[in-house]
């Protein structure tokens, strides 16, 4: 993390604070200063103390340095490196589904598909919404030819997200893989509708 520019490691910190929704949307804050925010009531505290308070705020930002130092290592392809941050992070705010599905990612791209998906599957347990952790625990599956596993979490990824071109692509590749062209098909041709560069 020391060898980032300032400015590029604040806006990690940042976008990942924003992801965790510890930032508000743009329109309700324009020109709070990011302590501010950080600091902002709205955001659920464990302990009315003062002291407490502040704790709280430092472990906020020190997850929110963990999950970005952990995607920018991952970035680098430091895959042991990304998964101890990523493992810190879990241990500081065991609860948030960003940081599992980060470190299902470095797993999967260790080629550990099995701890892959069990941190996917953690991180869809905590965020059932979250059509990104389904989309990725279902690559893992399909690396492994569990190609039905895979149909099934690609599907409940474009139900949540109906324009999801990269889950209609790599459905569509796993409906082939299972034989099935035509379907398979038919979800590749909607996902080059949706977004031209997503099924090359």
């Amino acid at each position: 993390m020391q060898d980032l520019p300032p400015k590029l490691l604040a806006l990690g910190i940042v976008m990942v604070l924003f992801a965790l929704g510890f930032l508000p949307e743009r329109d309700e804050r324009k020109g709070v200063p990011l302590g501010d925010v950080l600091l902002d009531e709205s955001v659920p505290r464990n302990s009315a103390a003062p002291e407490a308070d502040e704790n709280d705020r430092q472990v906020r930002v020190r997850y929110a340095a963990l999950v970005s130092e952990g995607d920018t290592l991952a970035g680098n392809r430091d895959f042991d490196k990304a998964i101890a941050g990523y493992s810190e992070a879990i241990r500081l705010i065991p609860t948030s589904a960003l940081a599992f599905n980060g470190r299902g990612l470095a797993y999967a791209n260790k080629g550990d598909n099995d701890q892959a998906i069990a941190d996917y599957s953690e991180a869809i347990r905590l965020d059932p919404t979250n059509a990104v952790a389904l989309q990725n625990r279902a690559l893992a599956y399909g690396n492994k030819r569990q190609y039905d596993q895979a149909i099934a979490d690609y599907s409940e990824a474009i139900r949540l997200d109906p324009q999801y071109a990269m889950a209609f692509c790599n459905r569509g590749r796993a409906k082939q893989a299972k034989g099935d062209r035509t379907n398979g098909g038919a979800d590749v041709n909607r996902a080059k509708q949706l977004r031209p560069s997503s099924c090359q």
